[in-house]
């Protein structure tokens, strides 16, 4: 478990389930029964066919980078060094916003990374990658 500075979100709705699971490591998308799309961000009703039958499947944790940025002007409760984010598109097709634990200067567009978690200092549990 990689320890992170920074505070937990506030979290509600379908995000509690998906918390859920990062606490226990483990990478959760959502698949609906009806048109077999997989989903992320956890959502109550399926965006493509508006089916209400959604089922969770760990995913395979990995993925590319797609895009990214250099945080350096953190927020102070992150620390001071600067930090990389990125849209990461998983192997299974949707992709997630998430923090590059590697040093920036080495996060490119294409860079194969895996999942890994991260724990902040009250104990609340999120994903990250790092390159694979």
């Amino acid at each position: 478990m990689i320890k992170l500075a920074g505070t937990a979100p506030e979290i509600r709705g379908e995000e509690i389930a998906w918390f859920d699971f990062c606490r226990q490591e483990r990478l959760m998308l959502q698949r609906c029964a009806d048109c077999g799309d997989r989903i992320f961000y956890p959502r109550s009703v399926c965006p493509g066919c508006l089916g209400g039958q959604l089922e969770w499947e760990q995913a395979d944790g990995a993925g590319v980078v797609l895009t990214y940025t250099v945080q350096h002007r953190p927020p102070p409760e992150f620390g001071a060094e600067p930090y990389a984010v990125a849209i990461v598109e998983l192997a299974e097709g949707v992709r997630i916003f998430s923090r590059i634990v590697a040093d920036p200067g080495s996060v490119h567009i294409g860079m194969p990374v895996r999942v890994a978690f991260a724990q902040l200092p009250d104990g609340f549990t999120f994903p990250v990658f790092m390159e694979a």
